[in-house]
Formats: structure tokens, C-alpha cells, sequence
């Protein structure tokens, strides 16, 4: 019976005195349905003019409802949250396409499942290792914060000072090849992926479609 208590009474929350009532109900652990009945009536919720069944189906449509509401406000913040990551990422490689006279990338779904599918791999090690697939790629790996999609482009567009365009190479001892795939122009396609690893460190990929930093060839 507490457990049906809990789903029926699980409408109220909305109210605050309501919400209140539950939490008192929660913790006496009652379950003594004249108790129950006490407290409905106490409510703004239902007059007198309600019987006991007609408050128990009223509260079991109220749940329905707010379960719906639920669902749907959890789908929408997912798809919002999903949104604003491919943002951040196409975001942060534009500028830098930008700054070299290049198009924009445009997010491919496609791209995107093969850099979760990799990345997912990855969580239980975090290593830094290619997946040695078909697409051009890029990785980032950090603890200590939350890292985000900008954290890890900015790691990679910072590479710039290390290129010299004219011998279309990298400084002595230095890495820019993160850089040059980001801004290769014939790359046209984006999908990237960030998952916490078991150690507790952010990994983060990035796909690229056509594939850039070809020997012998300048990005741009």
C-alpha cells in the first residue's frame, strides 16, 4: 500500500503544501487508507462534492498527466542538450575555418554515430588511440573538470602557432596536425562524441569527412 501511496500522491508535487504533506506522509511511512482519505480532503484540490473513488481516479488521470508532461520535458531537454553540444562543436571549428577563408563544416549524423560508437569503446580506458577508420579524426583526453566540445577545439585550433604553411609543416618537436585537419578544405562533414571514462577523465572525438592531412598536401 505505501508504494501506491507514493505513485497516487506522486501528482501533488506540483503544490508546495502538497509536496510538503508527502514528504511527511513518506517519512511516518503511512498507510492507512483513512489517513489517506484524511489528507485528500484536507487538500484545495477536491471539494466535498467528490467521493473517495472519484478522488482516486482523478489522482490516478493527475498522474497520468504529469508522467506524460514528464516525458516530454525530459525528451525536450535531451534533444535542446543534444543540439547545443553540436553547437559548441561546429561552433568552434567554423571560426577557425573562417580565419583561413573556408566554409563551414555541417554536422552529419552518420559521423556523429561512428564517433559515439568509438567513443563508447573507449570509456573503460580512455586511451588516446585512432580508431583507424574511414574518416579523418581528432581526439582529446582530460580529468580534473568537466571538459567541454570548446575546450577540446581550442586545444586543437591552439596548434596553430606550431604550423608554418610556407614548408607545410609542423615546428621542430611541436604537433599541429589536430590544427590542419580542422581547417582542411576539403572536409565538409562533422560528428563528434564526448563520454566520461570509467577513470573519471573526459574523452572527446572528432570525425571528419572527406579525411584531411594528406603527405604533400597544404589544408588550405
Amino acid at each position: 500500500m505505501h508504494a501506491i501511496l507514493k505513485t497516487k500522491l506522486l501528482v501533488f508535487q506540483t503544490y508546495r503544501r502538497e509536496a510538503y504533506l508527502l514528504i511527511l506522509f513518506n517519512a511516518r511511512n503511512i498507510d492507512n487508507e483513512s489517513q489517506v482519505d484524511l489528507w485528500l480532503s484536507s487538500t484545495n484540490t477536491f471539494d466535498g462534492s467528490y467521493s473517495r473513488q472519484e478522488k482516486e481516479y482523478l489522482v490516478l488521470e493527475k498522474v497520468k498527466m504529469s508522467l506524460m508532461w514528464l516525458v516530454l520535458v525530459v525528451c525536450f531537454l535531451h534533444l535542446c542538450a543534444g543540439q547545443d553540444l553540436q553547437t559548441q562543436y561546429l561552433s568552434a571549428h567554423n571560426n577557425a575555418r573562417s580565419q583561413v577563408g573556408f566554409g563551414p563544416l555541417v554536422w552529419d549524423d552518420t559521423v556523429a554515430t561512428y564517433a559515439q560508437n568509438y567513443a563508447n569503446q573507449r570509456m573503460a580506458d580512455c586511451a588516446m588511440q585512432h580508431s583507424n577508420g574511414q574518416y579523418g579524426e581528432n581526439l582529446f583526453w582530460g580529468r580534473g573538470m568537466e571538459y567541454t566540445p570548446a575546450d577540446a577545439v581550442s586545444l586543437w585550433v591552439n596548434e596553430k602557432i606550431n604550423y608554418d604553411y610556407n614548408s607545410n609543416s609542423c615546428a621542430q618537436g611541436k604537433v599541429c596536425g589536430h590544427y590542419t585537419q580542422v581547417v582542411w578544405r576539403n572536409s565538409q562533414k562533422l560528428g563528434c562524441a564526448r563520454v566520461k571514462c570509467n577513470n573519471g577523465a573526459i574523452f572527446i572525438t572528432c570525425n571528419y569527412d572527406p579525411r584531411g592531412n594528406y603527405i604533400g598536401m597544404k589544408p588550405y
